[in-house]
């Protein structure tokens, strides 16, 4: 069906009527939003101009350089613009909670929503959700954002010239087959083997090598543990580690644990990663990566490293519940652990391994708001040593939960637990895990995982990807010292120190 979509002059994209009355708000916003983009991209445009007159413009910037348009202000009008909610309106309506029209809106060369009495292109609704999505996600606020990730990503695949210009080189990839798929888990399908089925054709990578043939008289668990070992065999790599998610229920048996269910859903995609230019694979000591292989068809079969196990996990994290007393509260309960860190450094750890050692927005503002975070958590923590009592001060805690570092540390915990391990490392694990579970390194993922004894031989439940924070610093001139690693990449390979051996680990 792929190549009917990818032919299709144009698609209509039909709605149905319901908040239709919002149409003609939509369309008003678009057009400022678009207008807004153009001037910027005229500007960027004057820029490249100046460069091309000087000779330093590189072939690799066609049309646009990486990362070059601009953050709004903060106070620009397009920031606060009531007309937000029309768009939050739309993608509230049943289409887009639809898996099957990703491929059709996002195969076609050109798309026409009919909404009511309102008609307005595709093309101006994604660039303008790629704006607010690389420029402005955590300040204006679109509570149905997961339903259209997927549509972005389809959008981004093929408008790769002008996307390049909101991202850093590093952080753009194009969507693959898996990340497809697991976009998806906030779609609804009516028939859960679709949830493969529905995307085989969409990603132009080297999946396109699977010859899957969609059987509907398989169970669903059948499709989704059929698609695990064909990808392994065909593909050869660990990358399907990445989107293993896990719940009690299905932990309940310990076969194929290492195969994604890919009817559990997700909703936090912000701290996902898998492999890329910006998550490289993490290397043995000798710079090698897994070549899974499947035995007795259950079981799969890598190279990596059992560094360390899991002292302390917090309660889970939501993003609606996590305020600032939430985190302080669990930061009081951290502090008393041995550490991994500098001592005088725990508190910034403590921070960037829950922000993933990430930053959205301007880089001098985000480090002025995180120091403000940690000058409060510092002056608490004093007042609790000396007095035993916390003073917060409330106008100082509204202001910091409203800004980028606090709204980027609750998406990225979301559905997650804070863990310190044995060796005091700080990070983020699966929804599942628990005091006692071994943390590890499987070479060829972009982060470890956290793994589980079967107490049959030496196979292990494999719980799903984690993140560490490595022991690397920067000096952030002024703002303290930051920690900027995933435990594990090449210069925060603190386990090659603790003299842990290189092994064959077996997934059940």
């Amino acid at each position: 069906m792929g190549h009917i979509y990818r032919s299709a002059e144009r698609v209509l994209i039909c709605m149905s009527l319901s908040g239709e009355e919002q149409g003609p708000n939509l369309v008003a916003l678009l057009e400022y939003a678009c207008g807004v983009i153009d001037t910027a991209l005229l500007q960027i445009n004057e820029r490249v101009d100046e460069v091309k007159e000087k000779g330093g413009w590189s072939s690799e910037w066609s049309p646009y350089p990486w990362d070059w348009f601009p953050f709004a202000a903060a106070d620009a009008p397009i920031m606060s613009d009531p007309r937000w909610a029309s768009v939050n309106a739309l993608l509230e309506q049943e289409w887009f909670s639809r898996g099957w029209v990703v491929r059709e809106a996002g195969l076609a060369r050109q798309g026409l929503v009919l909404w009511g009495n309102t008609e307005f292109a595709w093309h101006d609704l994604m660039r303008v959700l790629v704006w607010r999505h690389r420029r402005a996600a955590r300040t204006i606020s679109i509570p149905a954002e997961d339903r259209f990730r997927s549509h972005l990503e389809a959008y981004e695949a093929q408008h790769k010239d002008i996307i390049c210009t909101f991202y850093q080189e590093r952080a753009w990839k194009p969507c693959s087959l898996l990340d497809y798929i697991h976009f998806a888990r906030a779609l609804q399908l009516k028939d859960p083997r679709d949830r493969v089925f529905a995307f085989l054709d969409l990603a132009e990578d080297s999946t396109q090598q699977l010859t899957i043939v969609p059987k509907y008289t398989d169970a669903p668990w059948k499709v989704y543990r059929d698609f695990a070992k064909s990808y392994v065999s065909a593909i050869g790599d660990v990358d399907l580690l990445h989107y293993v998610k896990h719940t009690e229920e299905s932990l309940s048996t310990t076969y194929m644990t290492w195969a994604p269910d890919w009817s559990i859903a997700e909703h936090n995609f912000l701290s996902f990663m898998s492999t890329s230019a910006d998550y490289p694979p993490l290397r043995s000591q000798a710079g090698r990566i897994s070549e899974p292989k499947l035995l007795n068809s259950t079981t799969l079969q890598v190279e990596g490293v059992v560094i360390d196990s899991v002292a302390f996990v917090s309660d889970l994290l939501q993003s609606d519940t996590t305020t600032a007393a939430v985190l302080f509260e669990l930061w009081t309960s951290v502090r008393r652990l041995g550490a991994h860190y500098p001592s005088s450094y725990l508190i910034e750890a403590f921070f960037d391994a829950l922000s993933v050692a990430g930053f959205y927005g301007d880089l001098e503002e985000w480090l002025d708001v995180r120091r403000a975070y940690i000058s409060m958590f510092e002056r608490l923590s004093a007042g609790l040593e000396t007095s035993g009592t916390i003073e917060w001060d409330p106008i100082e805690v509204s202001i910091l939960e409203e800004r980028n570092v606090h709204k980027l540390i609750t998406s990225t915990t979301a559905g997650k637990r804070f863990m310190v391990t044995k060796r005091g490392c700080y990070g983020l694990a699966p929804a599942v895990s628990k005091e006692g579970d071994s943390c590890a390194i499987i070479f060829g993922c972009s982060c470890p995982c956290l793994l589980r004894e079967t107490g049959i031989d030496d196979h292990s439940v494999y719980l799903g990807p984690s993140f560490v924070l490595g022991k690397r610093t920067l000096d952030l001139d002024g703002n303290g010292m930051g920690f900027y690693s995933c435990l594990g990449v090449e210069e925060s390979k603190d386990w090659v120190e603790w003299h842990v051996k290189e092994q064959i680990i077996y997934l059940s």
